[in-house]
């Protein structure tokens, strides 16, 4: 079925005052045109709760691409850290006087581990031996 006459003039999201708090309304318009007479019906609907969930939503997306920005870079940041660090502990054990003491008084290779390896007393084959001992 075609629609004849003028279309509903819709205008949305029209801020006003009440009770010194600011709302929201969409006003809608339909002429009226009949023989002789012509008019108008004006339609008037409060979507203040409406505005401010959508602005709550907008918020929330916000805060959620910030965050994901956020944990994204401290990714990127920690990444480097950690190897730097990584590299830090090897250093300083390679230069611990305590380690060096260790190997001379075990007499053992030094492990890539850290402990000491060679032929353990009493015995034939090769296995860990801690420094210590």
């Amino acid at each position: 079925m075609e629609r004849r006459g003028p279309r509903p003039n819709e205008e949305r999201n029209v801020p006003y005052a009440q009770d010194g708090e600011t709302r929201y309304a969409t006003i809608t318009v339909y002429p009226l045109v009949a023989e002789h007479v012509t008019g108008a019906v004006i339609r008037i609907d409060d979507v203040t709760e409406r505005v401010r969930t959508e602005e709550l939503m907008i918020q929330s997306e916000k805060m959620l691409s910030v965050g994901g920005l956020a944990a994204g870079l401290a990714h990127e940041i920690n990444n480097p850290l950690a190897g730097i660090l990584q590299n830090l502990q090897v250093v300083q054990n390679r230069l611990s006087p305590e380690l060096r003491k260790k190997q001379r008084g075990c007499g053992l290779a030094r492990h890539p581990d850290g402990g000491c390896r060679g032929l353990s007393q009493g015995q034939g084959d090769r296995r860990d031996v801690p420094c210590d001992q």
